[in-house]
């Protein structure tokens, strides 16, 4: 994220550059609020990652991201991605 961010204000700072020595204030304007619309977006989805991630602690299912962390071998079951030590841990589980 932080590449992008470097890249594009690089791109933005040669264009105002530019820009600033031809003199032409209307697109100097446009850019410099696209770059800051850019920011906002980015902002705004920081925002919205933060309010959901209590209620998306909550339902991942944090065995199964450690294993597949680790790097343990996984295979499909019905269409999910399932790590094998997850799989073997689960079917030792006592059934209700």
């Amino acid at each position: 994220m932080r590449k992008r961010y470097i890249l594009s204000g690089s791109i933005f700072t040669v264009l105002l550059l530019l820009i600033c020595i031809d003199s032409n204030d209307r697109v100097l304007w446009v850019l410099a609020g696209m770059y800051v619309g850019m920011f906002l977006r980015d902002f705004g989805w920081f925002r919205g990652i933060k309010k959901a991630w209590p209620f998306s602690e909550k339902i991942t299912d944090w065995d199964k991201v450690e294993a597949i962390a680790h790097g343990d071998a996984c295979r499909p079951t019905d269409g999910q991605v399932v790590s094998e030590s997850v799989t073997r841990a689960s079917s030792e589980k006592p059934s209700p």
